[in-house]
């Protein structure tokens, strides 16, 4: 008689009872008649007698099934009856389980350069004709209004931004006073941060996975 067992991943191992007969695992190597007489000796013996484990991991192997469901197959497929008071909380159900607040709309009240919002985006892979891969994006929180920077790689944005300061301060005759952006490697070199604390600029930067917080210049994408 031969014993299967089913390890974690659900995969069937094991070797046999009986001593020099071969494993469940190598009887592939083997002739057809012990084949055929491996299969008669499984047929005969009760499955469910050998996955003698605990439900909280048939909830694992049955791809996180609730327990309702492990219930019906205990009556359907002949597997062994657990008692459901020994399921084991799942962390990892807990955690698909987890949901983010809605972000609340923001009406915001600002002056003309009070609040830039920055992001580089990709240009699909796509080279234009001067040999550019990117183009970063300044928008105005207050009139919207967008100007756009072509780059050919991102260490360009800083040379980018003094560019925009430039010129938007001196058509409106104003000073930029926050800048947004994401969590970038491109806005964290040492340049970008000492060049805003000269002017007075206030950097703000996102956290992690939050797009909503820069919403007015992601939409742009």
């Amino acid at each position: 008689m031969y014993r299967l067992c089913l390890s974690d991943e659900g995969n069937m191992s094991g070797p046999s009872v009986e001593s020099g007969v071969p494993s469940v695992a190598n009887v592939s190597s083997v002739g057809n008649d012990v084949i055929d007489g491996l299969v008669a000796n499984v047929n005969e013996v009760n499955f469910s007698g050998y996955f003698v484990c605990s439900i909280s991991l048939w909830h694992k192997r049955l791809t996180r099934t609730n327990v309702k469901n492990i219930e019906k197959k205990m009556q359907t497929k002949g597997m062994l009856k657990y008692d459901t008071k020994d399921f084991e909380k799942c962390e990892t159900c807990v955690k698909s389980k987890f949901t983010k607040k809605p972000f609340p709309s923001v009406k915001r009240n600002m002056s003309l350069l009070e609040l830039i919002h920055i992001d580089i985006c990709e240009l699909n892979g796509i080279l234009t004709r001067g040999g550019k891969r990117y183009f970063i994006r300044f928008c105005d929180d207050s009139s919207r209004y967008l100007h756009v920077y072509l780059l050919r790689s991102k260490d360009e944005a800083f040379d980018a931004f003094k560019r925009y300061k430039v010129e938007v301060e001196n058509q409106l005759e104003r000073h930029i006073k926050i800048l947004r952006s994401d969590r970038g490697g491109e806005y964290f070199n040492h340049e970008f941060d000492t060049f805003c604390e000269e002017n007075g600029i206030k950097h703000e930067r996102t956290s992690p996975y939050t797009l909503q917080k820069n919403s007015l210049a992601e939409r742009k994408n």
